[in-house]
């Protein structure tokens, strides 16, 4: 016998939707007329009533109804959240179950929103082959998810429908994975595993979304290693199904629900890896891994059978190429193509009239073995352009790729030059010749030792004489070094290394192992031809006189040594290049100037100590001993960047160095002038901030070394106690 929820016409139904949407905003004080708890039911009634029509035929009308029933549940418990909180009675549901008498039914009063979300999760498993009302059902759950965690503030709500999530998701990966082990590849559908692979999935997906995770406080690595638990079981169950070899699948139906559950897994997958930037290589590796297996199923079928899996080939290809996106935005393109071996496949000797893979995956692995070659030089390099996918989804990601690199090196390296001189146009005039590809660091160094040397054959050629061209290329420079050693995030514009620098110590993060300048060609190119070559012995002086351009070299000058170590031969005290900052801390006018110099100066001496080490510290702090500042010398300003400069000598020192050093500071502390005394003051607590050390700990082991000095020294004396912490007794003893 049809229920009252059946025998409603679709004209009623349709006014009475319109009836709730347009009366739910009406004013609070007319709620007491209106039962919201009876509407709401009815609602989920009319809902499994036309589902229950969905589940016989095929029914147009019945799922727009759907649709519209579905929204505006969700509108009414968004507008009365008191309702999520409502206990319903078993009795209150029995008409809503006649319409499904297949779902199981509470024996004890439910939540509303609790139960909500199972009559949603239910009625998953009764339309595994229609994607179109999965969608919809699954889109109602996200609703539900989000009214819930949204409008019921209380922890205990959350970690409830957590609760009840993960318990239907664990059951349902368990029963599934236990019935392709002991079934082995055998039918997919209709027996069963076709409706629980379906829900599974779709519940698994929901879950895992990156937005959801966090409104149910998923996002911590115990639930991310559950999850990736899961994601493994679900794939092994999708993978006893042979995808090549039809035979063993029951219907095209089958070989459906199977392509679109894989489908829907690998794009979850790789959305919460894109959207997540701490995401670990191990997940990135997972998914790598799937899609090289699948491909090497294509690859040994030769394309046998492949058609019946187009919609997991094509999400495959996106899959791969955002992943592809997403390492080559964190400079991992290297461990990319170690996980994801193109070599397997004999990507250089495929055609464009090639059938060994669907023309997708063909396009794709061509694509990604033309992104190799600007990393493997010794890969055969395709000359021709990769063909368009005729697909706007997969030509935005290929576009992406060709241009990525391109535009990011464009836009972050570009500095104001005449237009025919632009890299643009270099990049224009090699293409047309023949003579270049795609795009790099490489390139653009290139590019700029050519203007260096047209400048240097014609000397009366105004190209690099401008000051704003200067001046942009030398904040050109500043990105150069971290470009070179793949620590630039193109995404973000910053360097992934520069950011860690703290503080409190600059240093601290910078290694003394790092690559020396002259073991990386691009960077032994930059710093020769361009900072060496052109800056220093041609634009020395021109840089000097004016402090912008002086600011600007040192800031470039500090990321090339933070980032790659002074050639040893180099590391002297007559190099250009220390002779340089040096002059720039002892004479120069302007005290940004001096104290980019002070920040330079310690960098020369992170790495291992050599021969050239002690004669270069002797000369270095000898001339900063060497300034006087006085009023009579007219260089009182002078005080303050000599002190940071030997305080930054000291962060990076120890033994011998740092005692001298020491010394110098204290005994700064016995001078009349209370200037230069607060900036020793102040030095020695900057020096124990960035070694983690108390004034005490850190000068103790130094004082004997002046100690009669100390005592002879009123001032000293009383500013040393009053800095160490301690009485005069206990110093003077």
């Amino acid at each position: 016998m049809a229920t009252q929820y059946a025998r409603i016409s679709s004209k009623e139904l349709d006014e009475f939707l319109t009836d709730v949407h347009r009366n739910i905003e009406h004013d609070a004080e007319r709620d007491d007329s209106t039962d919201f708890k009876k509407l709401t039911l009815f609602l989920f009634g009319f809902a499994s009533a036309k589902l229950s029509v969905l589940m016989t035929r095929a029914d147009t009308e019945a799922l727009r109804f759907v649709s519209r029933i579905f929204s505006a549940i969700e509108l009414v418990l968004s507008k009365r959240k008191s309702l999520l909180n409502t206990d319903i009675q078993p009795a209150e549901l029995y008409s809503i179950y006649m319409e499904a008498p297949s779902h199981s039914r509470p024996a004890a009063p439910v939540v509303f929103f609790e139960w909500s979300v199972d009559f949603a999760i239910q009625w998953f498993s009764q339309f595994p082959e229609d994607l179109e009302l999965t969608n919809s059902i699954k889109s109602f759950l996200i609703g539900l998810i989000n009214i819930a965690t949204v409008h019921l503030r209380g922890l205990k709500h959350k970690k409830t429908l957590r609760t009840q999530l993960l318990t239907r998701l664990e059951s349902n990966v368990d029963r599934l994975y236990q019935h392709v082990r002991s079934e082995g590849s055998g039918v997919i559908h209709p027996l069963g595993f076709g409706p629980l692979l379906c829900t599974t999935t779709h519940l698994f997906t929901i879950l895992n979304d990156y937005d959801i995770s966090s409104k149910l406080i998923l996002h911590t690595v115990y639930y991310k290693h559950r999850f990736e638990s899961y994601a493994k079981k679900l794939s092994f169950a999708m993978s006893t199904a042979n995808i090549i070899s039809a035979d063993a699948l029951s219907s095209d139906a089958s070989l459906r629900l199977l392509d679109t559950s894989k489908s829907v897994l690998l794009l979850n997958l790789t959305s919460n890896i894109v959207l997540d930037k701490a995401a670990k290589w191990s997940s990135i590796e997972l998914i790598l891994g799937w899609i090289h297996q699948h491909f090497t199923k294509l690859y040994l079928a030769r394309s046998s059978l492949t058609p019946s899996m187009g919609q997991y080939n094509r999400v495959t290809c996106v899959s791969l190429m955002k992943i592809f996106i997403f390492c080559r935005s964190r400079n991992a393109l290297s461990s990319f193509f170690n996980s994801f071996l193109l070599s397997s496949f004999d990507v250089s000797t495929l055609l464009p009239d090639d059938k060994i893979f669907p023309a997708v995956v063909s396009k794709t692995l061509q694509l990604l073995h033309l992104q190799n070659t600007s990393i493997d030089s010794s890969s055969i390099r395709f000359l021709a352009p990769i063909a368009p996918f005729m697909d706007a989804e997969l030509d935005d990601l290929r576009s992406d790729i060709l241009s990525m690199n391109d535009s990011g090196i464009m836009k972050q390296l570009q500095f104001i030059v005449d237009k025919s001189q632009t890299f643009k146009t270099f990049i224009s005039r090699k293409e047309s010749s023949g003579t270049l590809g795609h795009p790099t660091i490489k390139t653009w160094l290139k590019y700029i030792t050519a203007l260096i040397q047209k400048k240097a054959a014609r000397p009366q050629n105004p190209i690099l004489e401008d000051r704003s061209t200067l001046y942009t290329l030398l904040s050109a420079l500043r990105d150069v070094p971290c470009i070179i050693a793949g620590d630039f995030d193109f995404g973000s514009a910053q360097c992934m290394h520069c950011t860690t620098l703290s503080n409190k110590n600059l240093y601290e993060a910078i290694s003394v192992k790092r690559k020396q300048i002259s073991e990386v060609n691009e960077a032994m190119i930059l710093y020769t031809t361009v900072f060496c070559e052109y800056l220093l012995k041609s634009k020395g002086e021109r840089l000097f006189n004016d402090s912008l351009l002086a600011t600007n070299f040192l800031l470039a000058l500090f990321n090339l040594l933070a980032t790659y170590r002074l050639p040893d031969r180099d590391c002297k005290p007559n190099h250009p290049t220390v002779q340089f900052v040096l002059r720039c801390l002892v004479s120069h006018h302007n005290r940004d100037v001096r104290i980019l110099a002070a920040r330079v100066v310690p960098l020369f001496f992170i790495r291992e100590v050599d021969q050239n080490s002690e004669s270069l510290f002797q000369t270095i702090y000898g001339t900063l001993s060497r300034i006087k500042y006085s009023s009579a010398l007219g260089n009182l300003h002078m005080a303050e960047s000599t002190m940071l400069a030997i305080s930054e000598l000291a962060i990076i020192c120890d033994g011998e160095w740092l005692c001298v050093i020491f010394i110098k500071l204290m005994l700064s502390l016995g001078e009349s002038n209370d200037q230069h005394v607060n900036l020793a003051y102040n030095s020695i607590i900057y020096i124990g901030s960035a070694k983690a050390m108390t004034p005490y700990k850190l000068l103790t082991p130094y004082l004997p070394s002046i100690a009669e000095i100390i005592i002879q020294n009123t001032h000293m004396f009383t500013r040393l106690t009053k800095l160490l912490g301690v009485s005069k007794e206990i110093l003077s003893q």
